[in-house]
């Protein structure tokens, strides 16, 4: 945000955690600029005053729900942009505040048609699909949000709806919640890495209609910091070596891949005791009477069977050849 910052305009970033340690808010609090802050808030006081059991599921936590009280928390202001983490910013972000939002609740990119989501979206949710959309990037219009209580028909729909309807936690429920009340954004807005690396034909209107037009690329799914050779993420490392947090993410990219080398080892280590007792057991049988016998009675059919493989598949000749080879242990010269 800092690199692409507009002229004459002046940011203010909040970040929402439930407990961060002391280092962590340091290092996020001494970004400072003439045109940025960083504060962070420990929003959790909040999100338990409101009395709701926060279904989580696969990689969410509950503070994907946090961005739900961003309305509340920031009442003062008119409009505000929620961006997730694992995301990088390419252009002035002011550039993503629409004219006028009208009577909509949010500003938000849709989401790229998956088939499995699609089933759900349009039979779990009831929602047209081609409308649902992704909520890690989003722009709330305050005023409007707040004059309608749609913080607390969010909660209100949480605490009412089957596990089975939040899939995709918080996302469902701005979805189910603010139905029709959405101005769609450009999709350069929330370019997910995904598209790039996938090879279903599904993604290819997409990414030719998108080309090179990367105004906020959303590492959603794949990370940067844990595949640094993966497509895109070299606009993750173009900021990141700037960063404060640039040797911390080295340092725990090098203890991730000691973990996972070590754990390759155990694995190596595991299938090669499990090689040897394989060994041991096949040696056992070659050593039986009973196979020593079994391959003495079969051994004329083999030959025979070796024979006539040999012969359609290498001719009358080299049969012959090979035929001597075997019967005196020596190899012959070819003729």
């Amino acid at each position: 945000m800092l690199e692409n910052v507009g002229a004459g305009r002046f940011y203010r970033v909040y970040v929402l955690h439930a407990g961060l340690t002391d280092d962590t808010i340091r290092l996020l609090e001494s970004i400072k600029a003439p045109q940025l802050t960083v504060r962070c808030l420990n929003v959790e006081p909040l999100v338990e005053s409101k009395g709701t059991q926060l279904h989580v599921c696969g990689h969410f936590s509950k503070e994907a729900y946090f961005r739900l009280l961003i309305p509340e928390v920031f009442s003062a202001f008119s409009r505000v942009v929620y961006l997730d983490c694992d995301l990088v910013v390419n252009r002035d972000i002011a550039d993503i505040l629409p004219p006028d939002m009208g009577d909509k609740l949010l500003g938000a990119v849709r989401d790229q048609p998956i088939l499995y989501m699609s089933k759900y979206i349009t039979e779990e949710l009831r929602l047209n699909d081609e409308n649902y959309f992704n909520s890690g990037v989003l722009v709330f219009n305050i005023a409007r949000w707040n004059a309608e209580i749609t913080t607390e028909k969010c909660f209100a729909y949480i605490k009412t709806a089957q596990p089975e309807k939040l899939r995709f936690v918080d996302q469902d429920v701005l979805n189910v919640v603010c139905a029709d009340r959405v101005l769609f954004l450009d999709a350069a807005w929330n370019y997910y890495s995904f598209a790039v690396l996938s090879t279903d034909p599904i993604f290819r209107p997409f990414l030719e209609r998108m080309g090179e037009r990367f105004y906020l690329v959303h590492f959603a799914g794949v990370k940067p910091w844990s595949h640094p050779e993966m497509p895109l993420s070299l606009y993750f490392w173009r900021y990141a070596k700037n960063s404060v947090f640039f040797e911390r993410i080295l340092k725990t990219m090098g203890e991730t891949a000691a973990e996972e080398l070590k754990k390759q080892k155990a694995e190596t280590d595991e299938l090669k005791v499990q090689n040897a007792r394989l060994q041991y057991d096949l040696d056992c049988v070659h050593a039986s009477v009973s196979f020593r016998v079994g391959r003495a009675i079969t051994w004329a059919p083999r030959k025979l069977r070796g024979g006539v493989r040999c012969y359609k598949e290498h001719g009358a000749a080299y049969t012959a050849h090979r035929f001597l080879e075997h019967l005196t242990g020596k190899a012959q010269r070819p003729w």
